[in-house]
């Protein structure tokens, strides 16, 4: 969740909200997402949301979702739209890579894991 967070975060400001600083009012009229800096923006953040997401549901299915958190804040500094953010973005690609490596390889080609509760067994039936 903490790599996740900081990369959208981070990748928001960087493909989004780096256009109206550009462009000024101008930018504001423009939809997200429709610049040519964001489309590769964009298809970062679809790739690691996806692939996040198939480790959580193969963590679920497991037992070990949320087998870490104990203990654990994620405080961020937060961007400022400098070129020193991009080398923490970079770090922060990096991280992913490294959790592929470690874990995320064992859910790559499996996207059948499903999570097996549904909301009324969370809530109860009514």
């Amino acid at each position: 969740m903490r790599l996740a967070f900081l990369l959208d975060l981070g990748l928001y400001y960087l493909g989004i909200v780096s256009q109206p600083f550009k462009k000024g009012i101008k930018g504001l009229l423009e939809p997200p997402f429709s610049e040519p800096l964001s489309l590769p923006i964009f298809r970062i953040m679809r790739a690691y949301n996806r692939r996040f997401a198939q480790i959580a549901r193969r963590r679920r299915a497991l037992g070990q979702l949320g087998r870490t958190n104990r203990d654990q804040r994620c405080l961020a500094n937060g961007f400022t739209l400098s070129k020193s953010d991009i080398r923490l973005i970079l770090k922060i690609l990096f991280q992913w890579c490294c959790l592929e490596v470690i874990e995320g390889w064992r859910s790559w080609g499996s996207s059948a894991i499903r999570p097996t509760w549904s909301i009324n067994d969370q809530i109860g039936e009514a």
